[in-house]
């Protein structure tokens, strides 16, 4: 059968929507929202650059979902398309659609100006079919666990679980420093979380507009905490998420001062009681392994073995003088991983 290959509009939404369960979790309404928010409500960009394929009767059988997010790379803002979903019905697959959608995906974003393409999470099946077309290894990722055992014991063995994490805004001070915990942020803490200094060449564009957008995720719990001091100037920042206020995932730390950082973890810790927490981070970044550790994070190498994920790839769409492929933006190589501080709030599923 022929397929024709073009860019989603919104005429596709519910069709969409409904291959996505291939992928996602939700029932019909719930990955229906979970594509709104992903793929219409980003404010990242003005329009979507995701790929579809479509039967002669306007079906459609394959999707290529990208995830447009900000970066800042040498001191400048750049929008990097992320690879997030990538979907074929049964009935399609094998018929090449997903090496013609990839190499569709890479004109468009070249012809609106996208310098790189990102993929953070492919499977292993994608991955080789990327390197092919001329994806690039970057980074590999690890995934580190804080875990509460004597949680884990009542709640896998027992069936119980204290009922603290249902506690939604918590404030207390401790030597004239204030430690808060929210499920919501209002503007003026957004604007002083965005001014918080980042480590790095190369990482995500934290703005007030992507911050409002990220607490309004389908299907997830936020929280955040904040420590501050006695002028009320934000010390230290953390994000986390989760699907069922048990299990959490450490999606953003930011500092102006890190010896609050493991205070203000201690705090979440303390009141909002988590089974296990879970946070994503490039192998070989020794200060943010340093950090995670002091918070009591560890890597598991049982676990890593078996949860192992291909390493991190990206894709330059610029080219130099005489035709070769040029991974420099902003005077930054991007091939160099030590330049990049990519976070699991980098990723469309935090």
């Amino acid at each position: 059968m022929e397929y024709t290959i073009k860019l989603y509009t919104e005429e596709y939404f519910e069709q969409c929507a409904e291959i996505e369960r291939y992928l996602w979790k939700e029932d019909f309404e719930g990955r229906k929202m979970r594509f709104d928010w992903t793929y219409h409500k980003n404010p990242n960009y003005n329009k979507s650059l995701s790929v579809i394929a479509v039967t002669p009767d306007n079906e459609v059988v394959g999707f290529r979902g990208i995830f447009l997010n900000k970066f800042i790379i040498g001191g400048k803002s750049e929008v990097v398309a992320q690879i997030c979903d990538t979907v074929i019905v049964p009935s399609a697959r094998k018929q090449g659609l997903f090496s013609k959608m990839n190499r569709f995906s890479i004109d468009a974003l070249r012809k609106e100006g996208i310098k790189l393409i990102l993929d953070t999470g492919p499977s292993w099946i994608p991955y080789y079919g990327n390197k092919k077309i001329g994806f690039a290894d970057l980074m590999s990722l690890r995934h580190m666990y804080d875990f509460s055992w004597g949680r884990i014991l009542k709640k896998r063995l027992l069936g119980s679980q204290e009922n603290f994490h249902n506690i939604n805004n918590i404030e207390f001070v401790k030597n004239s420093i204030k430690y808060k915990i929210t499920d919501s942020l209002s503007d003026k803490e957004i604007q002083s979380i965005c001014a918080l200094d980042r480590l790095g060449s190369i990482h995500s564009f934290v703005d007030p507009d992507n911050l409002k957008w990220r607490m309004t995720r389908t299907n997830k719990f936020y929280r955040f905490v904040q420590a501050f001091d006695a002028n009320d100037v934000l010390l230290s920042f953390l994000m986390l998420s989760s699907i069922d206020l048990k299990d959490f995932n450490l999606g953003l730390v930011l500092y102006s001062d890190r010896n609050y950082v493991k205070k203000s973890y201690r705090f979440f810790r303390e009141y909002c009681k988590p089974i296990e927490v879970l946070v994503w981070k490039p192998e070989g970044d020794a200060n943010e392994s340093k950090l995670l550790r002091k918070l009591g994070f560890h890597t598991i190498p049982f676990l890593h073995c078996i949860r192992k994920t291909p390493p991190a790839l990206i894709y330059s769409l610029q080219y130099d003088r005489v035709g070769e492929i040029n991974w420099e933006i902003n005077g930054i190589n991007v091939l160099e991983a030590n330049s990049w501080n990519l976070r699991k709030l980098d990723l469309d599923s935090f």
